[in-house]
Formats: C-alpha cells, sequence, structure tokens
C-alpha cells in the first residue's frame, strides 16, 4: 500500500533535537520502504519540561521565542528534507499561541483587538524570503546561529536567528537566584 505522507510532531527546546527528529522520521520511512512519502512536521512549538509546562508558556512568546521560532524555521529549511512544519498554534485564546496577544477579547458583533508578540515576526520575516521564490545558500557556523535567505531577481533577504540555549538557561538561573536573594533581604 502506497504511502503519501508520514506525519509527526515534536515539542523541544533545542533545535538539534528537533534536527534529530527529522532524521529519524525520515529513517523510518526509508526503512519500510516509503523513501518518497512526504515528511510533514506537523505540531511544534516550545516546550522546556513537560512536567512545569508553564514555564515555557512565557518563553514561547517573547524573545525567546522569537529566536527559537526563527531558529527552527531556519534549521527546517536548511538542514533537513521537511515538506512541510506546523507551528502550534495561533489560536489567540490558547496559551500555546505565541503569535498575538489578544489586548481586547470581544465575542459576536464586537471584534477581538490583537497584537503581535516578538515570535509573530520570525514567522512574518520567514514569510517575506518565502515570497521571493528562490532560495540562496546561508552558511553560518556558530553554536546557536540559524540563518536562511532568498532573492526574487531584483531583492535579497536573510533570517538570522542567534538562539544559544545554554546561555539562555544560564540568563535564566541567575535571574532566579537574583530573585531569591531579593525576597531572602526582604524576609530578613
Amino acid at each position: 500500500i502506497p504511502m503519501d505522507f508520514y506525519s509527526w510532531h515534536k515539542y523541544f527546546v533545542k533545535i538539534s533535537d528537533m534536527l534529530g527528529f527529522a532524521r529519524q522520521a525520515r529513517e523510518l520511512t526509508e526503512e519500510y520502504g516509503y523513501g518518497d512519502a512526504e515528511s510533514i512536521f506537523d505540531e511544534w512549538n516550545y516546550m522546556r519540561d513537560w512536567s512545569d509546562q508553564f514555564d515555557s508558556y512565557p518563553k514561547l512568546r517573547n524573545h525567546i521565542g522569537a529566536a527559537y521560532s526563527a531558529a527552527v524555521l531556519c534549521a527546517l529549511q536548511t538542514k533537513t528534507d521537511v515538506d512541510a512544519a506546523m507551528y502550534f498554534e495561533a489560536d489567540v485564546v490558547k496559551e500555546w499561541c505565541g503569535i498575538f496577544e489578544v489586548t481586547n477579547m470581544a465575542i459576536g458583533k464586537q471584534k477581538a483587538k490583537l497584537g503581535p508578540l516578538k515570535p509573530f515576526y520570525s514567522f512574518k520575516h520567514f514569510g517575506e524570503l518565502y515570497r521571493m521564490g528562490d532560495e540562496r545558500s546561508a552558511e553560518i557556523e556558530g553554536e546557536g546561529i540559524y540563518a536562511c535567505a532568498a532573492a526574487d531577481g531584483e531583492k535579497c533577504g536573510l533570517l538570522i536567528s542567534n538562539y544559544i540555549l545554554s546561555e539562555i538557561l544560564e540568563f535564566e538561573q541567575e535571574a532566579t537566584e537574583q530573585e531569591n536573594s531579593e525576597q531572602d533581604e526582604i524576609l530578613d
């Protein structure tokens, strides 16, 4: 029986994990004789720890989420053979939405007012590259640095992300230690 596509989803913080998942998906389809099937990454987003999901929600909406989303998009484009990928999710009333913020929720004839969050711009700029139509090489070296590029004959564009997870985690630890220190001073 032919198979048109193989879909899979993952939540992660390490781009290297996502690249490994993409390789595993392709290896699995090839192993079972479906090497021509499309690889569809049907759901992805930032998740550091499933046992403490609430820790990840603010991050997928701020500068960390923006760098993460741009890094994922660039890595998917330049380092995998994934045919399609879907960010989870753009539903504005869910905690998983890292693209929009509802500033005035309304139901019925009234319209909700939306504002873009920082990760929105990663998708916006990747979309601009996509519309250019001609992928260009964007070779870049360095831990946590991801890039992709495109051109349309008249102009070219480049998306670069500096998503160094070790620095993000170190910064968060320092901020937590500072908060704890300040709380201890107040209690004393």
